[in-house]
């Protein structure tokens, strides 16, 4: 990659907002290309994602992306840069620890798990997914191998909550089970707002309320406006609520409203 390729992307990504996740992104690769080898990276969501997909697309003649999340249906994952080339072996550096408490008194959910874990200094790129468990534990939290040490010898409450925390293999760490159903509204307009209060089962002023609380994403982006349009395809989620996934767009009703299919997912 030149260096005007370089300064053409980071003016661009400046302009979104994203300028400093995309010159660590270049450095990353830049580094392993230059070296020959490989560089990992800390985890990044499905926004932060695209942007290295578009820095690797840059330089696809020296450079290979790969990701790593430690399970299949992982949201969160570590970007891998691997120079053109290199045939050593890779360590992703990904693990996992498993997480138990009494739930007869103690109600603990992801937030709570997220804050306790930001709240012993551990940046949010350290980690990756907290999926809930079934079987085995409460829940397992995905993190660089980095930290390990740390989460294992610090991580102890959580709220109120005391928490047995033990290191996870990633092959036993139970997928997901996926929670969905489809909704068949009809909004005023494409517009955010509407989508929400119809996808969500709430009215449109607390829709909006909500939203200028900061509690919404669209397509892993902070909403602008209320206003802000929607189209098929788009992933709209809330803190709280889950995620929306706007599927077909039916036409206009006879009173002129438009007919959408949501899936709702938790």
């Amino acid at each position: 990659m030149t260096k005007d390729e370089r300064e053409k992307i980071l003016r661009y990504y400046r302009a979104t907002g994203d300028g400093d996740l995309a010159a660590r992104l270049l450095d990353l690769a830049q580094t392993a290309v230059s070296g020959r080898r490989y560089r990992v990276g800390d985890f990044l969501d499905r926004h932060q994602a695209m942007v290295a997909e578009t820095i690797a697309q840059h330089d696809r003649q020296r450079l290979e992306l790969r990701w790593a999340g430690g399970y299949d249906q992982a949201e969160r994952r570590r970007p891998l840069w691997v120079a053109a080339g290199y045939r050593g072996a890779v360590d992703d550096l990904v693990t996992a620890v498993a997480v138990d408490w009494d739930e007869r008194f103690y109600n603990i959910d992801h937030r709570d798990l997220l804050g306790s874990l930001t709240g012993l200094g551990i940046d949010r790129g350290r980690l990756g997914d907290i999926v809930p468990g079934r079987q085995q534990y409460r829940a397992a939290v995905v993190c660089c191998a980095e930290i390990l040490p740390l989460v294992l010898a610090e991580w102890r409450q959580a709220g109120a909550a005391q928490l047995t925390v033990r290191e996870l293999s990633l092959s036993a760490i139970e997928q997901p089970e996926p929670q969905s159903r489809e909704i068949r509204a009809t909004v005023a307009a494409l517009r955010i707002d509407a989508v929400c209060a119809a996808g969500f089962g709430i009215s449109r002023s607390r829709a909006a309320e909500e939203l200028a609380a900061g509690r919404y994403q669209i397509n892993w982006q902070p909403v602008r406006a209320p206003s802000q349009p929607v189209r098929p395809d788009d992933v709209i989620s809330c803190r709280g609520r889950g995620r929306l996934v706007v599927g077909a767009v039916n036409g206009q009703t006879k009173k002129g409203r438009i007919s959408l299919t949501l899936l709702r997912c938790r």
